[in-house]
């Protein structure tokens, strides 16, 4: 199906090394990996899914997330790397798939000796001449695509090979002669390490989505009408196991279409023995969902509105989780707020709240599960850096996994359309299109691109809000000191069907179950070997 799509070329050239300045005549000469395709909002990569199946885009966001990840993890274990080099640390390191080049920059600050090549498909990295040069002159950037050419680096040139998330556009019929080419480049007894996580769509309960999608009361004018894209209902919810169910599904499919396994932490242990020995892999480390911040605070009423003459007073005492960050939160207003004094907000420790998982702090921490046996033992030639227990992570570290991984999710929004328009348009795939009517309520009308577009688009940016809320930054920010977002004051009509919403959310809470707390936003295994001397 043809796609409108821009080209966008970076203002920037490749920089090979900090001391090799482009001039203007080679700016205008871009090579491949330069240019970026801007496709309804997304910057994706220019090449083929079939010469480069990675299916994410490069949008500043989940750069950054990316980049706050590597900080964290540098933070969690206390250095750059995860294997304890002692006084012997690397002199010649390759970054595999380096994106931003932040953690090459980051270890060469670190591992003064150390020279540094950092290598990936496209050139987003940092710019050397925004580097210190003490620094800069260690690193340089290369760009090619590892699927299609071998490395272009000499046999044994490398003592140490780090690698990062590069599974998620590495095909299953690709790990051998990748590891083999890793392997070439790796000098004997150098060290490699490979930190992978799952493919994970974080989802939502129905008992959480339900009070979100029910109907409002408030008329829509007729611009809104206009533009709403209708999503078609399910024919019954019970055989669909939560609202975002066909985008989980679409999810997945990326994965399955171009053979690149969604748990890479159940099937790289095999292919990574194959080529090293010595090789160390602690079990999986499941992050769990953050607790459930409690509903923030109503906005103040229009002047206007005289509470007293309003049946507001019949609604009860809205009671959030129990913990010191809600009782800050929810204080008793005082006489002169503008909220009406009818409509409490109280901390205290009811048998609701307690009864709602995840809202417990304490509960969550001890959520956080290891899956799967140890490989290797300490008597191997490697050893670990003592790395922080998970245990030891707090709410606002599990609302960062969280807000990643939903990113995650969104910046492979055109690979799942991708899916999606081919479900519709193949004639071989009548049995998909069955199942778009059977159980999502589609309509032959909605089988049209255009239609399904809108209703594709409109199903994300539905699972987009209902994550907003799930992850509520507002909560984590005010527990760091932030103020609470400004909020436009309320009608009479609006603050009461607030509250009817308000109250919806409350009841919904009672039906939550204690799997729902356990639920992974984040799945993750590391692997350290070396090449065996022969």
């Amino acid at each position: 199906m043809p796609v409108a799509t821009t080209t966008y070329t970076h203002s920037r050239p490749s920089y090979s090394s900090a001391n090799a300045p482009s001039s203007p005549e080679t700016r205008r000469v871009y090579k491949k990996e330069d240019k970026l395709i801007l496709q309804h909002g997304s910057k994706l990569h220019s090449y083929g899914r079939d010469k480069a199946p990675y299916p994410f885009s490069f949008d500043p966001e989940i750069l950054s997330l990316g980049s706050m990840d590597h900080t964290l993890m540098r933070q969690q274990q206390g250095s750059v790397s995860c294997i304890d080099f002692k006084d012997d640390t690397p002199q010649r390191c390759l970054d595999l798939g380096t994106g931003l080049g932040d953690w090459v920059v980051d270890a060469a600050k670190q591992w003064k000796d150390c020279t540094f090549v950092g290598y990936d498909l496209v050139n987003i990295q940092i710019p050397l001449m925004a580097v210190d040069k003490s620094v800069a002159k260690r690193i340089q950037w290369v760009h090619g695509n590892f699927l299609r050419q071998k490395l272009p680096f000499e046999d044994d040139e490398f003592d140490y090979i780090h690698i990062h998330c590069i599974a998620f556009g590495v095909p299953e019929n690709k790990w051998h002669d990748l590891f083999e080419e890793i392997r070439r480049v790796l000098r004997p007894g150098g060290a490699i390490e490979v930190i992978e996580e799952d493919a994970i769509f974080p989802i939502l309960p129905r008992w959480f989505t339900a009070p979100l999608h029910a109907p409002r009361k408030r008329r829509l004018s007729i611009s809104e009408e206009q533009n709403e894209t209708i999503i078609p209902q399910p024919m019954s919810f019970d055989e669909l196991p939560h609202d975002h169910a066909l985008l989980e599904s679409l999810f997945n499919a990326v994965f399955h279409s171009r053979f690149i396994s969604p748990k890479p932490s159940s099937t790289l242990p095999s292919y990574f023995s194959m080529f090293f020995g010595h090789v160390l892999s602690p079990p999986v480390v499941h992050f769990p969902m953050p607790p459930i911040a409690p509903l923030l605070p109503p906005a103040a009423v229009n002047a206007s509105f005289d509470e007293t003459r309003t049946s507001i007073k019949a609604i009860p005492p809205l009671r959030y989780r129990s913990d010191s960050s809600a009782s800050d939160l929810h204080s008793e207003p005082s006489q002169s707020s503008s909220v009406p004094r009818s409509i409490e907000h109280t901390a205290s420790s009811s048998s609701a709240d307690s009864n709602v998982p995840g809202t417990s702090t304490r509960s969550n921490r001890s959520n956080i599960r290891y899956e799967g046996t140890r490989i290797g033992s300490t008597k191997d030639a490697l050893l670990l850096v003592p790395i922080s227990d998970g245990d030891s992570l707090d709410d606002t570290t599990l609302v960062f996994l969280l807000k990643r991984a939903v990113s995650l999710v969104l910046s492979a929004r055109e690979a799942m359309w991708d899916e999606l328009a081919e479900r519709v348009t193949s004639r071989e795939r009548e049995e998909e299109k069955d199942q778009l009517r059977d159980l999502y309520g589609w309509e032959e009308t909605d089988f049209d691109l255009d239609a399904c577009r809108r209703i594709f688009d409109r199903l994300v940016e539905r699972y987009k809000e209902d994550m907003h809320i799930r992850i509520s930054m507002w909560h984590v920010l005010t527990k760091n000191g932030w103020e609470l977002p400004r909020r436009d004051a309320l009608s009479k009509a609006e603050f009461i069907e607030d509250q009817r919403f308000r109250r919806a959310i409350i009841d919904a809470q009672q039906q939550a179950k204690d799997d729902d707390a356990r639920m992974p936003c984040r799945s993750v295994r590391l692997l350290v070997g070396m090449k065996m001397i022969s």
